[in-house]
């Protein structure tokens, strides 16, 4: 998390605790279906934007955290190159397990 604030500085943070807040209307987390629509603007049935909830969604609990939030963000808008890949492999790493099954592509 400190580096998701640093990545995205004290003024764009305190925003997207806002923009949190409003999503969420005071909620502590924010559902995949909200996630989807208002943050990455995509279709509900985009396999691709439910795995990526899947994969900021840290606790696995459906309900990402503002603290979630903020990663998630931070390493879309703001994320270095290692960052960007790394995701990419989470992204395709279906079953979690560490490792990209011929299945996973």
């Amino acid at each position: 998390l400190a580096e998701a604030r640093e990545l995205l500085g004290r003024a764009e943070c305190c925003r997207l605790g806002r923009v949190f807040y409003d999503l969420t209307q005071g909620e502590p987390g924010m559902d995949t279906e909200t996630f989807i629509k208002h943050v990455l603007k995509a279709p509900s049935d985009s396999k691709l934007a439910v795995r990526l909830f899947q994969v900021f969604d840290r606790r696995e609990l459906g309900c990402m955290s503002k603290a979630d939030f903020l990663i998630a963000v931070a390493a879309l808008r703001h994320g270095s190159t290692e960052q960007r890949l790394r995701l990419i492999f989470r992204l395709c790493d279906d079953c979690n397990i560490g490792r990209i099954a011929v299945g996973d592509v």
